[in-house]
C-alpha cells in the first residue's frame, strides 16, 4: 500500500493510501507511451494543487477491449508513472479511464466495475486522519491520443465528499474568566447526527448516503485565535469531512465542553451538503452557563450558613491570591469613591461625606457601589458584618504559614469538611502581613458611619479604614 497526498490551503492536506491490483494485459499494447497527468477540476472545497499528490489508482480500457490497465500511479522524481509503462493503441483508437485516490480503502477492479460500500472514519481529530477521510475521483471519461498533448492522459480529479467547517466563538464572559486568553479551552468536540456510510460508484464519481449509519465524529481542530483586551472573543475553527446528504433542521449537533461546562449546538435550518463543497457554520456562545457549583463562572462552597461563599477574592484566580483591593463603595480597585475627596480619618467627617451620597449610620452597600455585584454580576455581593460573624462562629480557622493563608473549615452538621481558603492583608500597611489577622470588606457601616471590616475573629467596628486603606473583597451569594 502506498502513501498518497493531496493538500489544500487552509491546512486541509489530503493524505491518501491506495493499493491497486493489476489486470493481465498484453506485453506490448502499442507504441505510443501514455503519461498520466493529474490535476484538480474546478473549484471544490478549497484551492488545491497536484504538487503533493503522490499515488492514485487508475483503470484504462481500450474501446475495443484489446487491452486494459489497472495500475497504481505514483510520482517519481517529479514525473508521473504507473508501476509499468502504459501505452496508447494508436493515435485514433479511444480509451475510457477512471481514477480514485482514497486513504480508507484498497480498491479492486471489481470495485471499479460494480461500485463499493464504504464507511467514513469517525475519528478525524488529527491532520493525518482528516486527510485520509477525503475522497478524490475521476469519473469515467473517453479520449484518444490525437486529442492529447504529447500522449498525456488528463486526470481531472474532484472531491466526492463534503467538508464542514465550524467556528466556535466564545464571548467576553469566557475571556473575563480566563478562558480563551492564551490557548484553546474547548475540549470533547463531537459532530453528531450525520450518516457515515455511503455507496461509491467510481464510474460516475458519485456517492449515495446510506441511512442508519450515523456515528459521532471527532473533528479536526484546524485553527485557534485567542481573545484580546480589545476583542474579548476567542475563535476556534474545526473541520470535518462528511458524506453529501440533506440534514433536517435540528438533526445535526455539535457538542463541546469549556472547563466543566457542556454545550450543544444544533442546526436551526435544513442543511444540504454537496460533493466538493464546504459548508461553513458559525457557533457563538456569549454567556457562559455555570456548573452546579459555579455562579457566573465563579466557584463557590456552601459552609452551612445559608450562603454560597466564593472560593477566590475578586481579581484572584487562586484561593491564596490577594486579588484586587477596594475602598469601601468603590467598584474599581484603587479608585476613590465619589464621597472620598480627602484622607478622612475622623469618623464624623467620613459619615458626613457619605451622608451626602445617600448613606447613613448602620447602612449597607447599594448594588451599584458593590464591587462584587459590579465585577461578577448579581447575585454576587459583599457579605454584611453579621454574615461575616456567622462565618467565624460556624467554622474553624487554621493558619497555614506555607501558603500564607487561613483554611476555613465548616463545623455545621452536614457540611463538615467543606472549606474555603482566605489570604490576609495587614491593616496598618494595606499589604500582606503576619498571621495575626486579616481584614476583609463587609457591606455594613457602624453606628458612626464607618465601614466594618471582617477578620478571622469576627468583625472590627473600630477600624476606620475607609479613609486610608484599600481592602480585599470576598463575594457571597444567596
Amino acid at each position: 500500500m502506498k502513501s498518497v497526498k493531496f493538500s489544500m490551503i487552509a491546512a486541509l492536506g489530503l493524505t491518501i493510501l491506495a493499493a491497486c491490483n493489476r489486470e493481465s494485459v498484453p506485453e506490448d499494447a502499442g507504441g505510443l507511451p501514455m503519461w498520466p497527468a493529474p490535476f484538480l477540476k474546478g473549484e471544490t472545497k478549497a484551492s488545491l494543487t497536484t504538487d503533493s499528490l503522490e499515488d492514485f489508482c487508475l483503470q484504462v480500457v481500450s474501446e475495443d477491449y484489446h487491452f486494459s490497465y489497472f495500475e497504481s500511479v505514483s510520482k517519481k522524481e517529479g514525473a508521473w508513472a504507473a508501476s509499468r509503462q502504459l501505452y496508447w493503441k494508436n493515435q485514433t483508437s479511444p480509451v475510457t479511464y477512471k481514477a480514485v485516490a482514497y486513504g480508507l480503502h484498497d480498491f479492486t477492479p471489481e470495485d471499479f466495475q460494480n461500485g463499493v460500500d464504504l464507511v467514513l472514519s469517525n475519528n478525524q481529530r488529527s491532520q493525518d486522519r482528516i486527510n485520509d477521510a477525503d475522497l478524490l475521483t475521476v469519473p469515467v471519461s473517453t479520449i484518444k491520443y490525437s486529442d492529447t498533448s504529447a500522449g498525456e492522459l488528463p486526470l481531472a480529479f474532484s472531491h466526492a465528499l463534503s467538508k464542514v467547517g465550524f467556528t466556535i466563538s466564545l464571548g467576553e464572559r469566557f475571556y473575563q474568566n480566563g478562558y480563551g486568553v492564551d490557548t484553546n479551552p474547548i475540549s470533547c468536540v463531537f459532530v453528531k447526527g450525520t450518516n457515515l456510510g455511503f455507496h461509491f460508484d467510481p464510474a460516475s464519481g458519485e456517492v449515495t448516503v446510506k441511512d442508519g449509519t450515523a456515528e459521532d465524529i471527532k473533528p479536526f481542530p484546524s485553527a485557534f485565535t485567542p481573545g484580546t483586551a480589545a476583542d474579548m472573543t476567542s475563535k476556534a475553527l474545526y473541520e470535518v469531512i462528511l458524506v453529501p446528504q440533506t440534514i433536517p433542521a435540528g438533526a445535526l449537533a455539535v457538542t463541546f465542553s469549556v472547563c466543566e461546562m457542556d454545550f450543544t449546538w444544533s442546526n436551526p435550518e435544513e442543511i444540504t451538503l454537496s460533493p466538493g463543497q464546504t459548508c461553513n457554520l458559525a457557533i457563538s456562545v456569549k454567556e457562559a452557563p455555570s456548573p452546579s457549583n459555579h455562579i457566573n463562572g465563579h466557584q463557590y462552597v456552601e459552609m452551612g450558613d445559608g450562603l454560597k461563599w466564593a472560593t477566590c477574592n475578586i481579581g484572584a484566580t487562586h484561593p491564596y491570591m490577594q486579588g484586587e483591593v477596594f475602598y469601601w463603595g468603590a467598584v474599581d480597585q484603587y479608585k476613590y469613591t465619589r464621597w472620598r475627596n480627602g484622607n478622612y480619618t475622623d469618623p464624623d467627617a467620613v459619615l458626613a461625606a457619605m451622608t451626602g451620597s445617600g448613606y447613613s449610620a448602620n447602612d449597607v452597600l447599594r448594588p451599584e457601589d458593590d464591587p462584587a455585584t459590579s465585577n461578577w454580576g448579581a447575585p454576587w455581593r459583599i457579605p454584611t458584618a453579621e454574615e461575616w460573624e456567622k462565618l467565624c462562629d460556624k467554622n474553624n480557622f487554621t493558619w497555614s504559614s506555607v501558603n500564607v493563608m487561613y483554611m476555613v473549615t465548616s463545623k455545621v452538621p452536614g457540611y463538615e469538611g467543606n472549606c474555603i481558603y482566605i489570604p490576609y492583608i495587614n491593616k496598618s500597611t494595606g499589604f500582606i502581613g503576619t498571621a495575626s489577622g486579616f481584614y476583609f470588606m463587609t457591606a455594613s457601616l457602624n453606628s458612626q458611619g464607618n465601614p466594618i471590616t471582617g477578620n478571622n475573629r469576627g468583625v472590627d467596628n473600630t477600624f476606620a479604614y475607609a479613609g486610608k486603606l484599600e481592602i480585599m473583597a470576598r463575594p457571597v451569594a444567596n
